[in-house]
């Protein structure tokens, strides 16, 4: 089996779904392999129950999943495609409190049967400052896709703060160039009509920024240091 010519690492409300559609564009949907099934962030996946078990059967279906394949972009934990030879291996980062803001108001519009966490919010109708302090999702990056990960390992830690700007730069860095235009897809915004509005609210409430920022320290500290 050759090496890949990608694997990307889809971090949820991060522009990840737009560069989805330019990877399926470049290289042919056939050539592509969209790994959305492992639930990284819900505590009741076979990923988060049986760390050791969900590595080992996933190395395992690598020879039947992969050969022939171009590139592999997803919601997983890079680890396992540890092993995996690629050309790149890449992801984007959001600044952490925006993106759990993103995500706060997109999952209403959005329910998931299959994620017990998102089941939860909804369920029990909490509030943002209710969300934010959930673990899960104010260390999204340490604690769930990148815990335990070598960073070392990616070719290409872009930033969805920049991925407007520089497009074509960041898919070049991807490996896919000439960049497609972009498609501006899966919006938090163009499901609710208020979020800009809401979004505001919550960071020009300098009481709500100092709890965020303690709550999101480590996530914070994590995309300083890698996001470029």
């Amino acid at each position: 089996m050759g090496p890949l010519k990608l694997i990307f690492v889809h971090t949820p409300k991060s522009g990840g779904t737009s560069i989805r559609a330019a990877v399926r564009e470049f290289f042919s949907a056939d050539l592509v392999v969209e790994d959305y099934g492992d639930r990284p962030n819900d505590p009741a996946s076979p990923m988060n129950i049986d760390p050791c078990g969900f590595l080992d059967r996933c190395r395992r279906n690598h020879a039947l999943a992969l050969p022939n394949k171009a590139a592999v972009i997803g919601h997983f934990w890079i680890s396992k495609y540890e092993g995996v030879a690629a050309e790149i291996r890449a992801t984007i980062l959001r600044e952490p409190i925006a993106r759990a803001i993103s995500q706060f108001f997109f999952w209403p519009a959005t329910r998931n049967a299959n994620n017990a966490l998102h089941q939860y919010v909804l369920a029990n109708r909490l509030s943002f400052a209710e969300f934010a302090r959930i673990p899960r999702i104010n260390a999204l990056y340490t604690s769930v896709y990148f815990r335990d990960v070598d960073m070392a390992q990616f070719d290409f830690v872009g930033t969805y703060e920049r991925l407007s700007q520089d497009w074509a730069p960041t898919l070049a860095r991807l490996g896919v160039a000439p960049a497609p235009p972009r498609l501006e897809l899966n919006r938090t915004v163009d499901l609710l009509a208020e979020y800009d509005a809401k979004r505001s609210e919550i960071l020009n409430d300098p009481r709500m920024m100092a709890r965020l920022r303690d709550l999101f320290a480590d996530d914070l500290r994590f995309y300083e240091r890698f996001a470029r």
